[in-house]
């Protein structure tokens, strides 16, 4: 599997020695035993060029995960404009659950993000912190839900 990501998410060790490099990272990593194509932003043409980054490699995935919706739209795009079949040869999922995942055909399987929960929780600990106090708790995690639909050939 190859993953599709923005470049906020790289831990703080990997930018650091990534910044004496270009700022646009679209060139696929060693990420552990997966590869990862790094995107300066969440925009769909982005989530295009680095899955075509990927699709180029010698040996291209059979399955790419992206950190956002837009990114796997614009994987889609990239994969379908090649004739490559989803999920038949090329396995996508994405995260956030954009409105627009259940409506593309093949629709999109994506990770339903509680939104309007962290929404909740951040203004909470914001207002702890402008009250002169720590946010309580200090770390929150929130449940989210894999929407299986048709793109992961589960």
């Amino acid at each position: 599997m190859k993953h599709l990501r923005h470049r906020s998410e790289t831990n703080r060790k990997s930018r650091q020695s990534q910044a004496s490099r270009s700022p646009v990272a679209l060139s696929p990593k060693p990420y552990g035993s997966r590869l990862v194509a790094e995107v300066p932003d969440f925009e769909i043409r982005s989530g295009e060029v680095a899955a075509n980054r990927l699709l180029d490699l010698p040996n291209p995935p059979t399955a790419i995960a992206a950190s956002s919706d837009l990114l796997a739209f614009g994987a889609f795009h990239a994969i379908t404009s090649r004739g490559l079949r989803i999920p038949d040869q090329v396995a996508l999922v994405g995260n956030d659950d954009n409105e627009m995942a259940a409506i593309i055909r093949p629709a999109l399987t994506t990770v339903s993000l509680p939104v309007a929960e962290a929404g909740k929780q951040a203004i909470s600990m914001l207002e702890d912190m402008m009250a002169g106090g720590s946010p309580s708790p200090p770390q929150i995690v929130l449940d989210t839900e894999l929407v299986i639909r048709e793109t992961c050939g589960c």
